[in-house]
């Protein structure tokens, strides 16, 4: 299957100006936005840009060349990209700018952004989305009973910002995951200049939102300017979504997993297309609407609460720290909240069962990579070891 490294081996010496931007150009841009680039690219309030290659460069002599800390599944190829796309013609040039950079636990919130200079006069304003903090999860599960979380309410200032640091210039505005969503919510809530000025928002496997948006003058404004790609087989993407029309992209991976990126394929300059959703998608789409429809908005707080106080109650601070021992504890934290209902009590074993299985998932694409690499080294040192073939 051929994958956004694929695409950067056929395209990453085509520049903008000649072949145009693309749906793919915009996943590259919204990956790199989950990398640590505070003090390499010029901040919020700050004047100046980097040229991609450069701040490529800086980071890698910033990390040594490793993963950075807490490095999981759905991050740790992008440090590899960012060197591919730093070698690519069509994205060396690219000027970034305006990082920006907020976690708070008080208001529980998790978010981050910056610009890019695409070079054909116009700027893709980049959200990130979920990391691998808990927090970020935390402020993701306060979408199912807060109509604003704090995230959203800082993208729609930051696009104003963006809007009028970069003068007239044309906008497009992207991001994966949370980030997505940030995006649409960020657009819909511009102001009627920003948003014509606005050429194509992206939302790659985004959620929605508790409050269908679609209904709005806000969003009818921008609508036919959203551009939404989910898996066959998503999870994130159809959660609280409303009306809005997703066009639906193939993914080689296996549930949960198919919200990875790198797993979407691309044929040319955009993802493989498909016709529906999977089976497994729409019945995930349907267990989810159930379960939102059961419980109350109070509820859906005490889960979201009790769920982090849970998983947190272990120690752990990030996903990768959620190891199944961990888990297995928070089964048993679980036993002490006497003060939650039947049916939260059901949704929470329900999340922490998920929890579980991923975790699963995760090991075993874990061990399948480990093992990869041992098979490599073997045959790197027999063939140090065999004799030389002789003419």
């Amino acid at each position: 299957m051929n994958n956004i490294l694929d695409y950067l081996d056929w395209r990453g010496d085509v520049p903008i100006s000649f072949d145009g931007f693309n749906e793919v150009d915009n996943l590259l841009l919204s990956e790199l936005s989950f990398l640590d680039l505070a003090g390499i690219v010029p901040g919020m309030d700050e004047e100046g840009d980097v040229v991609l290659c450069d701040a490529a460069q800086r980071y890698f002599a910033r990390t040594d060349g490793k993963e950075p800390d807490g490095a999981w599944v759905l991050t740790e190829k992008i440090p590899r990209l960012f060197a591919r796309m730093a070698a690519a013609p069509r994205f060396a040039s690219m000027r970034l700018s305006m990082f920006e950079e907020q976690h708070d636990e008080q208001r529980e919130q998790q978010f981050a952004a910056l610009c890019f200079e695409v070079g054909d006069g116009t700027v893709y304003v980049a959200f990130r989305g979920t990391d691998n903090t808990l927090l970020g999860w935390k402020e993701d599960l306060n979408m199912s009973f807060l109509d604003a979380i704090p995230s959203q309410e800082s993208a729609a200032a930051y696009l104003a910002y963006a809007a009028q640091r970069f003068g007239q210039r044309r906008l497009r505005v992207g991001g994966h995951s949370k980030g997505g969503n940030l995006a649409v919510f960020s657009a819909v809530y511009a102001d009627g200049a920003v948003q014509d000025r606005i050429e194509m928002v992206y939302s790659n496997d985004g959620p929605g939102f508790l409050r269908d948006i679609t209904q709005t003058a806000e969003y009818r404004r921008v609508a036919r300017r959203i551009l939404k790609l989910v898996p066959q087989s998503s999870v994130v993407g159809t959660l609280l979504e409303g009306e809005h029309v997703s066009q639906v992209v193939h993914s080689n991976a296996i549930g949960v997993m198919q919200h990875d990126g790198f797993s979407w394929e691309v044929c040319g300059t955009q993802f493989v297309h498909l016709a529906q959703a999977s089976a497994e998608g729409k019945w995930f789409e349907q267990t989810f609407d159930a379960w939102a429809a059961e419980l109350s908005a109070p509820q859906r707080e005490a889960f979201a609460d009790a769920l982090y106080g849970v998983l947190t109650s272990t120690g752990a601070r990030t996903l990768s720290d959620l190891n199944a021992e961990k888990l297995k504890s928070a089964v048993g934290i679980l036993k002490s909240y006497k003060n939650l209902d039947r049916e939260t009590r059901r949704a929470l074993s329900g999340a922490l069962a998920l929890l579980l299985r991923v975790g699963a998932q995760s090991a075993v694409q874990d061990t399948r990579r480990e093992g990869e690499r041992e098979l490599q080294e073997l045959r790197k040192r027999l063939e140090t070891q065999l004799p030389k073939k002789t003419e």
